[in-house]
């Protein structure tokens, strides 16, 4: 239903990815790959590094990583990302009413898509704080019908 990693309800939770191929992963929902929600206002932190995400998708929001009324610190340091989308938003990555914080460093974006909105990140904070940090970063043909960020 949900993504390969689903973390729910996660309280303070410290989690790392590295070194990892994710590959046609599929979700009927959210996160493709991970997956997170919860009601819990504490702080969690997910550190992705070195990895490659090809061909992973999602029939709703966040073709790689969904993050819906969680409160994270997302750092993500030399990934590439190819071919991966979702049905409505967040070709990569999807943010719905989250205290998120996100650092990108190094990364490399590739045929990424979204049937609506973000064709790599979709972010909607609704009055939440929502910090967003870019580094060297490659877009490369990416594919959605609008560009928005909300914050």
């Amino acid at each position: 239903m949900n993504g390969l990693i689903n973390a729910l309800e996660n309280y303070q939770a410290k989690m790392t990815i590295t070194n990892n191929i994710f590959d046609n992963n599929n979700a009927i929902q959210s996160g493709g790959v991970f997956n997170s929600r919860s009601m819990r206002q504490q702080t969690s932190t997910l550190t992705i590094t070195n990895n490659t995400f090809t061909n992973n998708k999602c029939a709703q929001n966040g073709g790689v990583y969904s993050f819906t009324l969680t409160d994270y610190k997302v750092s993500s340091i030399n990934n590439i990302y190819i071919n991966n989308s979702a049905g409505l938003a967040g070709g990569v990555g999807y943010g719905l009413r989250a205290s998120f914080a996100l650092l990108e460093e190094n990364a490399y974006y590739e045929n990424n898509a979204a049937g609506t909105f973000g064709g790599a990140w979709y972010l909607s904070a609704n009055n939440y704080k929502t910090n967003l940090q870019i580094t060297f970063l490659i877009l490369w043909n990416l594919e959605f019908k609008y560009l928005e960020l909300i914050l």
